[in-house]
């Protein structure tokens, strides 16, 4: 019984492995916008997209669209 739940447990820890590195390719994808401003407003937007309040579209984050 021990031997079923270490095989248990060293089977749900190689299948987490994958998740996590797609976990931090999308956190680093994130903050990339091709239109980002750099001016007064960067370093509040780079805040927003950071706090999930701001997502973008299409690898864009169009700061001076209508909303």
């Amino acid at each position: 019984m021990k031997r079923l739940a270490l095989f248990m447990c060293i089977v749900m820890l190689i299948g987490m492995l994958p998740i996590a590195s797609f976990a931090i390719k999308a956190i680093d994808e994130s903050r990339s916008f091709s239109d980002m401003p750099n001016d007064w407003s960067t370093a509040a937007l780079h805040s927003a997209v950071d706090n999930k309040l701001l997502v973008g579209f299409d690898g864009k984050l169009m700061p001076n669209g209508q909303l």
